[in-house]
């Protein structure tokens, strides 16, 4: 309830450094409650977004955080009813392998469409505000580290995991209810 009552008292968009100070303690604690592991990614996301804020500020840049996420509602809402009905259905039965390759399908649709809009919009801002030496984008977005392709460009394990998912390259094995 406290983080809802300064995000109704707040002013969009945040842009000052002194803004994002003031959230950043409290955001940090309720997401690192959650999975403590990501502490290293959060911190350099809310560092890189003080540091677009001050670059949008000097080169008069619109700043619009969640510009990709606000115009792509409608999808990602979607995205998150049928994640929601999956899951539910996923832990009626976890070992079931149909439930399994649900829990798949929702990692390729989220990926799709809020993890893409989001590391798109973000590393946009980068680009924008010549902050792409300082700060790896996809790294930020990966769940442990990020990874260079074959092909020279980084993605986040989030994307790999994505990408051999979506095209079968992957072994599973069902036995005695449990995967």
């Amino acid at each position: 309830m406290e983080l809802r009552y300064w995000i109704e008292l707040s002013k969009p968009p945040l842009r000052s450094e002194e803004e994002l100070k003031e959230y950043f303690p409290m955001l940090t604690r309720k997401i690192v409650n959650i999975r403590p592991a990501i502490s290293r990614q959060l911190l350099q996301f809310m560092r890189a977004q003080m540091d677009i804020a001050d670059a949008t500020a000097r080169l008069h840049i619109l700043y619009r955080p969640t510009g990709n996420l606000d115009e792509n509602a409608t999808e990602i809402v979607s995205v998150a009813d049928r994640s929601n009905r999956t899951l539910s259905n996923f832990m009626k039965k976890p070992n079931d392998e149909i439930s399994t390759y649900g829990l798949f399908f929702i990692h390729i649709l989220t990926n799709e469409s809020v993890t893409k809009h989001m590391l798109n919009g973000f590393g946009g801002l980068l680009r924008k505000c010549n902050l792409e030496a300082k700060y790896n984008a996809s790294g930020i977005f990966s769940v442990d580290f990020s990874i260079k392709t074959k092909n020279k460009n980084v993605q986040s394990d989030a994307e790999i995991i994505r990408h051999c998912l979506a095209h079968n390259k992957f072994d599973i094995s069902f036995k005695d209810k449990s995967w």
